[in-house]
């Protein structure tokens, strides 16, 4: 049964990390292209580094999500419950998870300003981060570690 459930939740934090990519291809990209007006050049010659940049921060994202599963669930050894103490460790995965979108912002704004919509591409990276590593980790860190995602206490109940 264990076994099961480890599968499962790997399993799921997938499934988040493709449903984000999913989302990019049919609905961001869509919303983007209405929403965004570059300073020099056409759409069609800026959305193509856009996709890019928001594939590569669900990659990352999602990796990180998963790497915290793995290391939650088979090399961080807890003794008693209530001193698990990783908190640091998830918040150092969500920056690792968070650099792209910050990253990836200031890259597109100095290379490819905007003239409309300037802050519909940094929402759009922050949406992918929420989606592919923080509802996932929230939502399926190993039991041990449930509570190590900052309002996991008022959501897991699992």
């Amino acid at each position: 049964m264990k076994f099961a459930k480890i599968m499962l939740y790997l399993f799921l934090i997938s499934v988040f990390g493709f449903l984000c990519y999913f989302l990019l291809i049919f609905f961001e990209l869509t919303w983007v292209y209405n929403m965004v007006i570059p300073l020099t050049g056409t759409i069609e010659k800026w959305l193509p580094g856009f996709q890019e940049f928001a594939t590569y921060g669900i990659i990352v994202a999602w990796i990180s999500a998963l790497l915290w599963y793995v290391l939650a669930q088979w090399v961080f050894k807890v003794n008693k419950f209530s001193e698990a103490g990783k908190r640091l460790v998830w918040g150092l995965f969500t920056l690792l998870a968070l650099l792209p979108t910050v990253v990836f912002s200031i890259i597109q704004s100095i290379e490819s300003p905007l003239q409309e919509g300037f802050v519909i591409p940094p929402l759009i990276y922050l949406l992918n981060f929420i989606i592919a590593f923080y509802v996932p980790t929230l939502l399926f860190s190993p039991s041990s570690f449930k509570y190590a995602p900052i309002p996991a206490k008022l959501v897991r109940r699992w």
